[in-house]
């Protein structure tokens, strides 16, 4: 039975939690230098998306 509860509460905290804000961060990409451009940033820090959304402006 116990366990049963903490899931249920588990999952009721986790529904009733915000997200958290979103950082918006400036970047310069040197997209037209020629060379190879390699991005290293932690793990889950949008560096996937920064790219593909910099492959859309171009």
């Amino acid at each position: 039975m116990k366990k049963k509860y903490l899931i249920k509460t588990l999952l009721k905290d986790f529904h009733t939690s915000t997200l958290p804000p979103i950082i918006t961060r400036e970047y310069q990409i040197p997209i037209a230098s020629g060379k190879i451009i390699t991005l290293i940033e932690a793990r889950r820090s949008g560096k996937s998306f920064l790219l593909s959304s910099s492959t859309k402006v171009f």
